[in-house]
């Protein structure tokens, strides 16, 4: 608090620069997506309904539109009949990006 006094306005305290990740950095996408077996698929269309970009056609859910689809996985943990799933080769590439990209924990940092 004493170190605040002397600031009257919030432009009269100086920046400050904190380590780590870039704000909007850019988001990779995985080139690979789930596949859908059109034989375990039930058509209920909740994949369809529940993926956040539309990537899923509701008239055929056994496919998936590359160029739309983020790979959040989400249609494949919600889909009740386990129609869609990565393949071993797939799910192998993305356990190797995650370790990679989940370092583990760091010790926290304060600025004040």
């Amino acid at each position: 608090a004493e170190r605040l006094d002397w600031a009257r306005v919030p432009e009269d305290l100086p920046t400050v620069i904190v380590p780590g990740s870039v704000p909007g950095e850019a988001v990779r996408r995985g080139s690979m997506h789930p596949d859908a077996s059109k034989a375990k698929c039930g058509k209920c269309g909740k994949c369809a309904s529940e993926c956040p970009v539309g990537a899923i056609p509701a008239e055929t859910p056994w496919k998936t539109d590359a160029a739309k689809c983020i790979c959040c996985m989400r249609c494949v943990s919600l889909c009740p009949h386990y129609a869609r799933k990565l393949g071993p080769l797939e799910l192998a590439g993305v356990r190797a990006m995650l370790k990679k990209a989940c370092p583990p924990r760091s010790v926290p940092e304060y600025f004040i």
